[in-house]
């Protein structure tokens, strides 16, 4: 197949990880445009530097959210679409 003689039409959606309304918003917005998604790469996240014991634990918990929380929220507003496809794929690398 050559690559060069398709077009794509592509859409970039942006979101905040930490924001669940927006993820299913912005969930909303791709199904709308694209149909059933049949892969999700989860591959958003944040990083904290520091000790462990000088870290805030609002920053343990802003990192949880969006590194964890947030990458569950994408994928469950995925998984009723992508349970009936036979090929359906998701990763996560943060």
């Amino acid at each position: 197949m050559c690559w060069q003689s398709q077009r794509f039409d592509i859409r970039i959606v942006t979101f905040d990880l930490a924001d669940r309304l927006g993820i299913a918003e912005a969930m909303r917005k791709v199904c709308d445009f694209y149909g059933p998604v049949d892969i999700v790469i989860n591959n958003g996240g944040m990083s904290s530097r520091g000790a462990a014991f000088d870290t805030p634990l609002d920053v343990d918990f802003t990192v949880m959210n969006v590194n964890y929380f947030g990458q569950v929220a994408v994928t469950k507003g995925h998984y009723l679409v992508m349970f009936h496809l036979v090929k359906a794929v998701v990763t996560t690398t943060t």
